[in-house]
C-alpha cells in the first residue's frame, strides 16, 4: 500500500509542476517557417491552395506531437492539431480552396470555361457581355461552389437548360424557387433546337439564376 501511495504521490506532483512551453513553442516556430516557406512555393508556382497551408501545419504539430510523448510537454499541440484537423477536413470537402468572390465575365463565347468551381464565397458568372453567344449553343457549363452564392447572368434571347443541386439553402432559377435541404431544381430550355445547359452544384448557399 505504501508503494502505491507513494506512486499516486508521484503522480500528482508532476501533474502538479509546471509544464515547459519549449516544445510548443518550438512547434509553433516551425510552423511559422513552414508556412513561409510554402508562401514562397506558391509564389514561384502559380499559387496553392489555402488547405495546402493548413496540411503543412497539421504535419509539423504532428511531429511536435510524436516528440512530446518522449520529451518535452506537447499538451497544447492537441488542441491545435484537433483544429487543424476539421480545418483541412472541412476544406477537403469543398471543391477547392478559393475563398472571397470569383466574377468570371467573357466577351466571347471561346472564353467561357467548361467548369468554374470555387470553395467560399461568391461565384458569379455573367454571359451578357458575350459578342457570339450563339456559339455557346449545345455546350455544357458545370459551376461548382461549396459555401456561398453562385450567381448566373444570362442574356434575353438564349435557350439555356438549368439543372440546379444545393444541399441546403435557396434556389431561385428566374421565376421559380425552392429552399430547404437536398434541393434539385430543373428549368427546361423555352426554345426549340440548340439550347446551352448550365449544371450548377452547391452545398450551402444561395443559387440564383437570372436573365438580363
Amino acid at each position: 500500500q505504501a508503494k502505491i501511495d507513494k506512486k499516486v504521490a508521484e503522480r500528482v506532483a508532476y501533474a502538479r509542476k509546471p509544464k515547459s512551453k519549449a516544445l510548443p513553442l518550438l512547434t509553433l516556430s516551425l510552423i511559422a517557417i513552414g508556412v513561409a516557406v510554402t508562401r514562397i512555393y506558391a509564389d514561384t508556382h502559380d499559387g496553392v491552395e489555402w488547405t495546402t497551408y493548413v496540411a503543412v501545419a497539421l504535419a509539423i504539430t504532428g511531429v511536435g506531437l510524436v516528440i512530446g510523448t518522449f520529451w518535452g510537454y506537447g499538451g497544447p499541440l492537441i488542441f491545435l492539431g484537433l483544429v487543424l484537423g476539421l480545418t483541412l477536413a472541412i476544406g477537403s470537402a469543398l471543391p477547392n480552396g478559393r475563398i472571397g468572390a470569383q466574377q468570371p465575365n467573357p466577351a466571347t463565347a471561346a472564353a467561357v470555361d467548361a467548369r468554374y468551381t470555387h470553395g467560399v464565397g461568391l461565384l458569379e458568372l455573367d454571359l451578357t457581355d458575350v459578342s457570339d453567344p450563339t456559339e455557346l449553343l449545345g455546350r455544357t457549363i458545370v459551376l461548382d461552389n461549396g459555401i456561398g452564392q453562385t450567381k448566373v447572368i444570362i442574356p434575353e434571347g438564349l435557350n439555356v437548360e438549368i439543372d440546379s443541386d444545393l444541399k441546403l439553402g435557396q434556389i431561385n432559377l428566374f421565376d421559380r424557387s425552392v429552399d430547404g435541404t437536398d434541393n434539385l431544381l430543373k428549368t427546361p430550355a423555352t426554345g426549340t433546337g440548340e439550347k446551352l445547359t448550365i449544371k450548377i452544384e452547391q452545398n450551402v448557399g444561395n443559387v440564383e439564376v437570372v436573365r438580363s
